[in-house]
C-alpha cells in the first residue's frame, strides 16, 4: 500500500519566514501528524473502494477521485489536503492496482 511521506523544502521559502517555518515544523512534530493522518486517509479510501473492484472499471474509479477531489476543492479550498490525496492515488498506477482496479 503506498504511504505519503512528508517533508519540508526549507531553501524553497522565503528566507524571512524560512528558519519560523522550518522550527514551527520540527517543534510541532508535522512531518510525523501528517504522514499518519495522509496514511490513515489512504486506508480509509483503500477499504472504501475495494469491493467495487469487479463492478468499475479504472478509469471509472479515477474519474471518482477526481470528481471528489474537485467538490472538496470547491468546498474546503484549491490546496485542501484530502483533495490533493484523492488526486495522487487517482494517478497511482500502484494504488489502483492494489486496490484490484
Amino acid at each position: 500500500m503506498p504511504q505519503a511521506n512528508f517533508s519540508i523544502n526549507a531553501a524553497a521559502l522565503p528566507v524571512n519566514i524560512r528558519h519560523t517555518t522550518v522550527n514551527h515544523y520540527n517543534t510541532l512534530l508535522l512531518r510525523d501528524r501528517y504522514n499518519q493522518r495522509s496514511n490513515s486517509e489512504i486506508i480509509d479510501v483503500f477499504n472504501r473502494i475495494s469491493p467495487f473492484n469487479a463492478i468499475i472499471t479504472r478509469a471509472q474509479i479515477q474519474i471518482h477521485f477526481q470528481n471528489e477531489a474537485a467538490n472538496m476543492k470547491l468546498s474546503e479550498g484549491q490546496n485542501y489536503w484530502r483533495a490533493i490525496i484523492r488526486i495522487a492515488l487517482s494517478n497511482s498506477p500502484r494504488f489502483l492496482t492494489d486496490s484490484g482496479f
